[in-house]
């Protein structure tokens, strides 16, 4: 018996399907987002740990020497502190760690909005396993579930090896109506109707409300010349859906191969309701008679690739080691409450126990009082500041010529090192908020600049090149970054 003539949606695509994005090019560009923003935090969690470390550093070596009877020379009390502080280095800790370590070290010297920072950061850890699990499924979105052989079938690019790989794959999964559906439409290419057939039973039988499977079952016997059962197949796939044009087009194209005329136009009635403009796209093609087969539709392609998978797992810790390391993601909730406890713990050694650096004019001090935003000042500066300006003759001239000189010395400094690392400048001055919008802002520039915002490719040709465009965006961000802390320092009067 001679074949029906077959189209599929690949053959059309351009015409045919409306999607304006291809599941791969889909893929990749949220994987690539994801991944971005994953690096970016990493990143920026790095750099405030780091501005942390330099802004405090010089208090544990203050009061080490002070509390010690320690006779080392200052170089050899540096090196071993230092040695401290690149203690995760030799465990094989991510960059993550280096933060939290620091972080707990250095807790007592940190003021309220930096431990509010911390402890918010520490939570965010409890959840990176999860985070990273569902990185690791975007990463390997073309080599899990047979998603790739099924792209390439429903677009009518396999090739003999992807159809041997899906019917090893199916044997060992019939359950897996998708993987069955992308197989018999294989087969129907290659003229294996039968087969194509018994899968497709299977398919509706274990999920008979998708309409994909009964529109193939309607092609498969089609092209076995039983039109009126093809009839019936497309007629219940668009009961299934009643918004699908391709659904209304095989089935005018079944009642015109069985001479129903009446019937065919009935139906491209219908499709011309719904959207003549695509109706008119469909029936202008040149080939009689024809059907369509209905690609599987991007959330689904999503659902699949998110499925778990060894590979997926495996990519997840990869992205977990890079960031944290240690240990497994897995553990990360309970790696993460278990550094938020050692920090909250270390808040129970005496504040007096810790030097203090006024932030009004820069004097040290192990006992001082706090402004309202939880910033340390000594007690001579928090008298200027709780006292009417009638009773500033109190405080000695010198110290108020302190002050400014303080904060003259403070601008020029800190708006250097605002040049060198945006952000570090106003974390050393308190402005919190400013330094960890800066370290973002420098992480995703950089970034864009080194990687395009590219981790991972589509693996079907694309005319979408947008690396050199992000690029510049990286760029411009830094140039404008640099701009605005050049003319906007953490500090931009003496005091």
């Amino acid at each position: 018996m001679q074949n029906g003539p077959l189209i599929t949606t690949f053959k059309a695509l351009s015409s045919i399907d409306t999607s304006w994005i291809l599941w791969p090019d889909a893929a990749a560009i949220t994987g690539n987002a994801w991944l971005l923003v994953y690096a970016v935090t990493i990143l920026a969690f790095f750099l405030i740990g780091l501005s942390i470390a330099i802004k405090y550093f010089p208090f544990l070596l203050n009061d080490f020497k002070t509390i010690s009877n320690s006779n080392l020379p200052d170089v050899a009390i540096k090196l071993w502190f230092a040695l401290v502080l690149v203690l995760p280095l030799f465990l094989d800790a991510g960059p993550v760690w280096f933060t939290v370590w620091w972080a707990i070290i250095l807790r007592g010297y940190m003021n309220r909005v930096e431990k509010k920072l911390i402890i918010s950061a520490m939570l965010c850890i409890a959840l990176s396993g999860w985070f990273t699990g569902f990185g690791g499924k975007l990463f390997t979105y073309a080599s899990t579930h047979l998603n790739t052989e099924i792209f390439l079938i429903e677009q009518g690019l396999e090739t003999p090896d992807d159809i041997q790989r899906l019917q090893t794959y199916v044997l060992k999964n019939p359950k897996d109506s998708m993987a069955s559906n992308a197989l018999a439409i294989a087969l129907i290419r290659k003229g294996e109707l039968e087969q194509a057939v018994s899968l497709l039973y299977g398919c509706i039988s274990n999920d008979p409300e998708n309409p994909v499977y009964y529109n193939t079952m309607g092609i498969a016997l089609a092209a076995q010349q039983k039109l009126k059962e093809a009839a019936g197949y497309f007629e219940n796939a668009s009961n299934l859906k009643n918004t699908d044009l391709i659904y209304y087009f095989n089935l005018s194209r079944a009642h015109l191969e069985m001479f129903n005329i009446f019937e065919a136009d009935k139906y491209i009635e219908k499709m011309t309701e719904l959207d003549p403009r695509e109706t008119n796209r469909l029936l202008s093609r040149n080939t009689y008679p024809m059907y369509v087969f209905k690609n599987t539709d991007l959330q689904t392609m999503f659902k699949r690739q998110m499925a778990d998978s060894i590979k997926g797992e495996s990519a997840a810790g990869e992205l977990w080691h890079a960031g944290f390391g240690v240990f497994r993601p897995e553990w990360a909730l309970w790696g993460g409450f278990a550094s938020l406890g050692l920090f909250l713990l270390a808040g129970l050694i005496p504040s007096d126990r810790f030097t203090r650096k006024c932030s009004r004019c820069g004097n040290t001090h192990y006992v001082g009082s706090t402004t309202e935003k939880g910033y340390p000042v000594c007690l001579q500066c928090s008298l200027i500041e709780t006292k009417s300006k009638k009773q500033h003759a109190i405080i000695v001239q010198h110290k108020l010529m302190e002050i400014k000189h303080f904060g003259s010395i403070n601008q020029k400094k800190t708006a250097k090192l605002e040049l060198i690392l945006p952000g570090l400048g106003s974390m050393l001055v308190n402005r919190t908020l400013r330094a960890v919008i800066l370290f973002l802002v420098f992480s995703f520039g950089l970034l864009l600049i080194i990687t395009g915002g590219v981790f991972i490719h589509s693996f079907v040709p694309s005319a979408w090149n947008y690396m050199p465009y992000l690029r510049a965006l990286g760029a411009m961000m830094l140039v404008f970054m640099y701009l605005s802390v050049f003319n906007y320092p953490p500090i931009r009067k003496g005091i």
